[in-house]
């Protein structure tokens, strides 16, 4: 007999001698389960219940499963910056254009004084108030008599009659009809008109402004073209209001915008105060 076959018949005949062998089986791993998070580190579970603006870390260890979404839930409460970055109203507002009050007060404002050819009583000048009761600069010191303040008001104050009539006042060297920019709110009731002025430097767009009115003139309308000795406004009728604010401010170039508001007009990055006495015609 071959020795191959003798070989197998022996294997056989002995396993046969020891009976059948036992199959040990593998142990089948459990379903994973949620398993708790030790206190202070992330888990993977997806968590739910955490309020606005915060983020969940995790089920506290040891925590009841009852009790609510909330119930044993740490949550991370995202800082204020955060908060505020996030939301489109909080962009929105980081996007609008600063306060009249801030562009007023706080931005660093330029003034061009007085010329030493003009004279300095504000007698010797045509103003829009007829008869003029006295002429001030706004401030126990006024910025036209040095270096304004950060919050120092660049004109003056024209007190009047109560209800007098205030006219446009030709700028000495002007050219063309002058225009009405915008009528608001600035200083007090306020009107802003535009006018050209000849002058060594060639063709500029001066700003007059003027605040404090009663009330506008019945033609005083945005767009309007204006003619000579045109009713800009009337005083007020209370004695202790009827003054008139003007202040002059020649532009620095044309907006690349429309004007929505008159404190654009008073920014520097738009138009630097000048002294009204380089401006104002002489007194016939």
């Amino acid at each position: 007999m071959n020795a191959l076959v003798k070989g197998a018949c022996a294997v056989a005949v002995l396993a046969a001698l020891e009976g059948p062998t036992e199959v040990m089986p593998v142990p089948t791993p459990p379903p994973a389960g949620p398993a708790a998070a030790p206190r202070g580190e992330l888990t993977d579970q997806p968590l739910t219940g955490c309020r606005r603006h915060s983020l969940p870390l995790g089920p506290v260890a040891g925590a009841p499963a009852t009790g609510g979404p909330r119930a044993g839930l740490r949550c991370l409460p995202l800082p204020p910056a955060d908060r505020a970055a996030a939301g489109a109203r909080a962009r929105r507002i980081a996007l609008a254009p600063k306060s009249e009050h801030v562009l007023r007060t706080r931005a660093p404002q330029d003034l061009i004084p007085r010329l030493p050819d003009r004279p300095e009583p504000f007698a010797d000048y045509q103003l829009p108030v007829d008869p003029v009761l006295s002429v001030t600069t706004p401030g126990a010191t006024g910025p036209l008599d040095g270096p304004p303040e950060p919050d120092a008001r660049l004109g003056v104050v024209i007190e009047g009659e109560p209800g007098a009539p205030v006219t446009l006042v030709d700028l000495e060297g002007s050219s063309g009809r002058p225009e009405v920019v915008l009528v608001g709110h600035l200083e007090g009731v306020t009107v802003v008109i535009r006018q050209q002025v000849q002058g060594p430097a060639g063709l500029r767009d001066y700003l007059v402004v003027y605040g404090h009115l009663g009330r506008p003139g019945p033609s005083i309308v945005n767009g309007a073209r204006l003619g000579p000795m045109a009713v800009i406004g009337t005083l007020s009728d209370e004695e202790a209001d009827a003054q008139l604010y003007l202040e002059v401010r020649m532009e620095r170039g044309a907006m690349d915008r429309p004007t929505e508001h008159l404190s654009q007009l008073v920014s520097d990055s738009v138009s630097v105060a000048v002294d009204p006495r380089n401006v104002l015609p002489h007194r016939k």
